[in-house]
């Protein structure tokens, strides 16, 4: 179909299943997006500017724009087409997307999926359905670090490895401290994770749960021992520590 013509393509045609909802799918959603507007020979209308007002091909191409308008505005949640509807190219609106979605160092998408691979069993799948699962959550994280011979973005690639996977195994409470190194502009290496959550956490929130272990181990005695008044291991013991009022020693 020559560009000077009105489109026949269904304007309010369902292009991708996935609704574009942030930078969560915001890959998936544009994979799926160029790959059905290049099937249609329009990929074009993202990547160039219309030609000027006074030019023949003006009207037609402008036609064939507001179809991908639509395309795009129909493939996203209401509150993300709101963001991008004023824009009159279809090229403005895949920009202004990729400027607010796409990141390059998107980790908190890699850290939820290096976080589900990590804890991913086959429970009561078959193994088909368990392959296929693991398999589609390793295409995902391709997309977000696609293979490479670069030496420096395979070190990058490493170290978000290495981010991820000692962010996954610290404690519930830990949450977020973990969303707030991940929502950072730069990904934390390792190192410095450790030792930002080593600023933010006190130690003795680890220290009180070895300091509880000893003493209910040791039932208190000993120097700087507590006493064990009340309810519980030795509630009828003497200040001393020793039964009946006798010392211990």
């Amino acid at each position: 179909m020559s560009d000077t013509k009105a489109s026949t393509d269904s304007v309010n045609v369902q292009i991708t299943t996935i609704k574009l909802n942030g930078s969560s799918n915001y890959l998936l959603w544009a994979q799926a997006v160029k790959v059905y507007i290049n099937a249609k020979g329009k990929l074009h209308y993202l990547t160039t500017d219309p030609p000027n007002e006074n030019s023949r091909d003006y009207n037609g191409w402008m036609r064939e724009n507001d179809t991908l308008l639509v395309w795009l505005w129909n493939s996203m949640e209401p509150s993300i087409a709101a963001n991008v509807m004023f824009h009159t190219t279809a090229k403005e609106v895949w920009d202004d997307l990729m400027e607010s979605y796409s990141q390059d160092k998107n980790m908190s998408r890699v850290y939820e999926l290096y976080e589900k691979i990590f804890n991913f069993k086959q429970g009561d799948k078959s193994l088909g359905e368990y392959y296929s699962a693991l398999k589609g959550m390793w295409e995902e994280l391709n997309l977000y670090q696609p293979i490479t011979t670069d030496l420096e973005r395979l070190k990058t690639q490493r170290s978000e490895f290495q981010v991820a996977k000692f962010l996954s195994g610290l404690n519930a409470d830990l949450q977020p401290v973990k969303s707030q190194l991940l929502a950072g502009d730069r990904v934390p290496s390792m190192n410095e994770a450790f030792c930002r959550i080593q600023r933010i956490v006190p130690p003795s929130s680890t220290l009180s749960k070895d300091n509880s272990a000893f003493v209910a181990g040791s039932g208190g005695r000993g120097r700087g021992g507590v006493s064990n008044r009340g309810r519980g291991f030795g509630g009828n013991h003497s200040r001393g520590g020793g039964r009946n009022g006798q010392s211990s020693d």
